[in-house]
């Protein structure tokens, strides 16, 4: 393929960044859409139109509203293709996939009912993290991306390529639940692509749409795969493993058969297996990458079953008045930190002597261990001689963020809610535990 070609191909581009620009008229806070809906909050807004929080006034129950922006809804294609998404999706029943329940019309703005999930997406999720800790911690990414590969794949059984995988568009929610979302560039599969048109974030537009030698290109689900592997580079790292912000340098770095850094000469800390793992995802050869996001997330998982044998052992105390609690966390967490020693106790004062006559590099605390007095148990801890320097995790059912707060500024690490969602605890205590 020339490069006039290329130039031709962006002269005509569309850049949805340039779409997300323009204002978006929204439906306010108390009004109904469609005698069924009643406005309760905005959510967000993209180049397709805006997402607001609703009250299902039938079913009493909370959803999100999509609306295809007043300006689209006026051209006949993206109106069609905004409730091709609406049918695609409303069969569509997944975990990690936002479900779709209905679609209808508000005057002429066509909208999409579907699941509401409280959270944040994986942009805001990060930076979050990365305000407590140097680094987030690569377990905690790689589930993530791993119930990522599971929605995916979902969707391409159904026959769909969702076309905008990105960090923005997967919702992190209670108990580390990733669900992906916007499906607003979706594609059936073996619909030809018109590769003079450029639609998507660049960053994350797979090599073959700029490389293919005629107009016509049939996307295969191989293009999210490739989008899942920058995402998941960059959650990894902090930065984008092609330098991508525009079209001009999406068709520089592509024609150019550019190679993605090894992500271990940006965070050592990873194993070196994930080099290979990173360096097919985000091949620009389709006979070399990933074809299907199952067999990324299964790449994936070995890469980190050879992290984990890796990884030092930890001497582990988990304090909790629950007796099932602790039997089935110990068993959990032992399973994911091979060769780690996990020793429990029912009360404080079990806690204390234990921490004083065994080796222990994390400590585990129930918040009720004994009721009302959690500060008092951790201020215990941080005073005693042996354990005065270990990580704390504290997990409960009820500690709201004020008490966190309180919890966190007498010597607490880290705070997790009940249900304790098992791997991520022991991401969180492996990277407690070692640093």
């Amino acid at each position: 393929m020339s490069h006039d070609r290329s130039l031709s191909a962006h002269a005509r581009s569309v850049s949805l960044a340039a779409q997300r620009e323009r204002p978006v008229r929204a439906p306010e806070v108390g009004d109904v859409v469609d005698r069924r809906y009643k406005v309760l909050g905005h959510i967000g807004r993209g180049g397709m139109g805006s997402v607001v929080l609703v009250q299902d006034i039938r079913l009493g129950r909370e959803v999100a509203l999509k609306l295809l922006s007043p300006e689209l809804a006026r051209t006949d294609a993206l109106r069609r293709r905004f409730l091709e998404e609406a049918r695609a999706m409303g069969g569509l029943r997944n975990d990690h996939v936002a479900q779709v329940y209905s679609y209808g019309t508000h005057g002429d703005e066509p909208y999409i009912v579907m699941e509401y999930i409280r959270g944040e997406n994986v942009v805001d999720f990060l930076e979050n993290q990365r305000t407590t800790t140097r680094d987030v911690d690569a377990d905690t990414v790689l589930a993530i991306v791993d119930q990522v590969a599971k929605g995916l794949a979902a969707i391409h059984v159904a026959g769909i390529i969702h076309g905008d995988i990105k960090p923005s568009n997967v919702i992190v929610g209670p108990r580390l639940r990733a669900v992906v979302v916007d499906f607003g560039l979706m594609r059936w599969l073996g619909d030809v692509e018109d590769t003079t048109i450029v639609v998507g974030t660049p960053a994350y537009i797979p090599p073959e749409v700029v490389r293919a030698d005629s107009l016509d290109l049939k996307l295969t689900p191989a293009a999210d795969v490739f989008a899942l592997g920058v995402t998941a580079f960059e959650m990894l790292t902090g930065r984008l493993p092609f330098v991508v912000t525009n079209v001009d340098e999406l068709f520089t770095v592509h024609l150019a058969n550019t190679r993605a850094p090894l992500i271990t000469s940006i965070r050592p800390d990873l194993p070196t297996s994930l080099d290979d793992v990173f360096d097919r995802v985000l091949s620009g050869d389709l006979q070399e990458r990933y074809r299907t996001a199952d067999d990324f997330r299964r790449a994936i998982a070995n890469a980190r079953l050879e992290k984990r044998m890796e990884s030092k052992p930890l001497g582990i105390l988990l304090a909790d008045r629950d007796d099932d609690f602790r039997l089935g966390t110990a068993v959990a967490l032992e399973d994911a930190l091979p060769a780690s020693v996990v020793c429990t106790a029912e009360s404080a004062d079990a806690m204390l002597s234990i921490a004083e006559r065994e080796p222990v590099d994390v400590v585990i605390l129930d918040a009720e261990l004994v009721p009302g007095r959690s500060l008092d148990v951790v201020r215990a801890i941080r005073r005693a001689p042996r354990s005065g320097h270990l990580p704390i995790i504290v997990v409960g059912e009820s500690v709201s963020a004020d008490e966190w707060v309180t919890l966190h500024s007498a010597g607490a690490d880290a705070c997790l809610p009940k249900p304790v969602d098992l791997p991520g605890l022991a991401a969180v205590a492996r990277a407690l535990g070692t640093r």
